[in-house]
């Protein structure tokens, strides 16, 4: 498999077995995913970073463990990370309570390993975009919170559709003064246009 973000993508897989946990270390590093095996919760949370760019996958019984916490938990960090679960006693109410707890696919054990492999490649290409948006939203918002208050009333106006003596007559300021603030408020949002400053809607 040639995939451009390999190299930075991580895949943790957390099992109490250890035969599962060496045959999914194999098969994946086999194809140039780097990964990484826990057979506990407690030890994969330890060494798990919600912000790098990769997928999770879980058995759903885990020791005395419950692998729908490991879904829980991962929501509560916001993770940008899909997780997949594995299970050999699979049902449709725990299938149908790990896709709503957010789980990319719900597997039943023994896996075919090309569709895990596609499943696995999918979820990691899911996980880039999300940090792509993460950085988009961020950067958004430390653009937007750079303007003035002036500023941001000025482009809150002209989201709205307003012209520039609109805008003029109803802040009490001058037209020139408005252009001012217009010009200043592009820069600083980056922006050539009015459509393009939609985005920055309050």
């Amino acid at each position: 498999m040639t995939d451009p973000i390999s190299g930075q993508a991580i895949v943790y897989v957390v099992d109490d077995d250890e035969g599962v946990r060496a045959s999914l270390r194999f098969l994946l590093s086999k194809v140039g995913w780097q990964v990484q095996t826990f057979a506990d919760i407690e030890s994969f949370q330890n060494a798990f970073d919600p912000n790098r760019i990769g997928c999770c996958i879980f058995d759903l019984r885990i020791g005395e463990e419950n692998g729908i916490d490991l879904a829980h938990y991962l929501n509560s960090l916001h993770s940008i990370q899909p997780f997949i679960f594995l299970t050999g006693f699979g049902t449709i109410a725990v299938a149908v309570e790990s896709m709503k707890l957010g789980a990319s696919h719900f597997l039943e054990k023994p896996v075919d390993a090309t569709k895990l492999l596609t499943l696995v490649q999918d979820a990691v290409v899911s996980s880039s975009q999300a940090a792509s948006d993460r950085v988009l939203r961020i950067d958004l918002v430390e653009r937007r919170n750079s303007l003035s208050t002036r500023e941001r009333e000025v482009m809150n106006l002209l989201i709205e559709g307003m012209l520039s003596k609109q805008i003029a007559s109803k802040l009490g300021i001058s037209c020139k003064t408005v252009e001012v603030h217009k010009t200043n408020l592009k820069r600083k949002l980056g922006v050539r246009s009015t459509v393009e400053l939609l985005k920055y809607r309050d």
